[in-house]
């Protein structure tokens, strides 16, 4: 697993030679992570102009032969007005309609994107489309209600917390989880790692300084498609359900 993250690292060096990515993009491979149960984190993965960047969040995700998720970015495929990623989301769902503006967070760019199932051995065996919309702060995806991969349940650790409310019918979920942002050469101590182990904290590798953060992400399923809001900004709940909302009433 280090040789394959190894690897990783040194083709996105080679391939965008040191172009930074967004914030937006760095907080959606952190959810991947956290959702993954995995702390693999690259918090200053750059992204070539016409080159691809591999999120890659190898680990335990769900049942099965599923060991992970890998997604690729192309900056090229980006659009930048609502109406035509709205259009461009009929090739998930015609039941997808995202408003320009969500809570005073404004629309910024967005495409869809495919993520490939990969097992252990690094081999893809499966895909499926998947909606990404940035919000400045705040990163919206949409994809297909898929058993494999959404059927596994949260187990909710020490230090993080949750809450759920029933809005139009539609059952949102949202949650915390505790991240600490570390430069490369850091070395966390004992109880760190050990927070680490028990999935209380998720240590993410790249920053300029130790920085700890708390991600907030919201989650529902409607007319058979799975919602994600997350963020890494100061946003509570009662935000995020009124951003949910939104989303559920277009």
């Amino acid at each position: 697993m280090k040789d394959f993250e190894l690897m990783i690292k040194q083709s996105l060096h080679d391939a965008s030679d040191d172009i930074q990515a967004d914030q937006a993009l760095k907080e959606r491979i952190d959810f991947m992570i956290t959702k993954q149960k995995k702390t693999i984190s690259f918090k200053k993965i750059a992204v070539g102009l016409v080159a691809v960047a591999c999120i890659a969040t190898v680990g335990a995700v769900a049942r099965g032969q599923i060991a992970g998720l890998m997604s690729s970015t192309y900056l090229t495929k980006q659009v930048y007005n609502i109406s035509e990623l709205n259009n461009d989301a009929d090739k998930i769902s015609d039941k997808i309609s995202l408003p320009d503006k969500l809570n005073g967070y404004n629309f910024k760019s967005g495409n869809i994107e495919k993520i490939n199932k990969i097992d252990e051995n690094i081999n893809i065996i499966g895909e499926y489309p998947e909606l990404y919309a940035n919000y400045g702060d705040l990163t919206v995806t949409v994809h297909k209600y898929d058993e494999e991969i959404d059927g596994t349940e949260y187990t909710l650790q020490k230090g993080q917390s949750e809450e759920t409310k029933d809005i139009n019918g539609v059952s949102v979920y949202c949650h915390t989880d505790k991240y600490l942002s570390v430069p490369p050469e850091y070395e966390p101590t004992d109880e760190e790692k050990q927070m680490e182990e028990n999935n209380e904290m998720f240590i993410s590798y790249g920053s300029d300084s130790r920085e700890e953060q708390i991600f907030t992400s919201a989650q529902w399923e409607q007319n058979g498609l799975v919602y994600n809001i997350f963020t890494f900004s100061d946003v509570n709940f009662q935000t995020m359900f009124e951003i949910a909302e939104q989303i559920i009433s277009q």
